[in-house]
C-alpha cells in the first residue's frame, strides 16, 4: 500500500463521510438547492458508496480492484452527465468532476 493510495482513499473516505453527515449543508450552501429529501438521500447514498469504496481499496487491494473502482467512478461520472441533461448542471459538474478525478486516478494505478 503506497502513500499515494492512502492519501487518495483517505480523501475519498472523508468526502464520503462529509456527504453522509452534512447532506443538508452541501445541498443548500454548495449546490444552492433546497434540502429536499431526494437530494439528501441521493447525496447520502453517493457518500456511502465513496466510503465503501475507500475501505475496499485500502490495504492489499490490487491493480484489478483499483481498475474496477475506476470503472465504478466512470459510471458515476456518466450518470452525472445524465443529471446535467435533466436540469441540474451545477450538481452534475461538482460531483461529476470529483468522480471523474477519482476514475482517472484509479485507472492509472499500477
Amino acid at each position: 500500500m503506497s502513500v499515494a493510495t492512502n492519501c487518495v482513499e483517505l480523501f475519498r473516505a472523508g468526502y464520503g463521510l462529509l456527504q453522509i453527515v452534512a447532506a443538508d449543508a452541501i445541498v443548500t450552501r454548495v449546490l444552492h438547492g433546497g434540502p429536499d429529501s431526494l437530494s439528501r438521500a441521493g447525496l447520502r447514498v453517493l457518500g456511502a458508496r465513496h466510503l465503501a469504496q475507500a475501505i475496499a481499496l485500502t490495504g492489499d487491494a490490487g491493480r484489478t480492484a483499483h481498475r474496477l473502482g475506476g470503472a465504478v467512478d466512470a459510471v458515476h461520472t456518466m450518470s452525472m452527465f445524465a443529471l446535467a441533461a435533466l436540469g441540474s448542471p451545477r450538481r452534475a459538474a461538482i460531483d461529476g468532476g470529483v468522480a471523474a478525478a477519482f476514475a482517472i486516478i484509479e485507472s492509472r494505478r499500477r
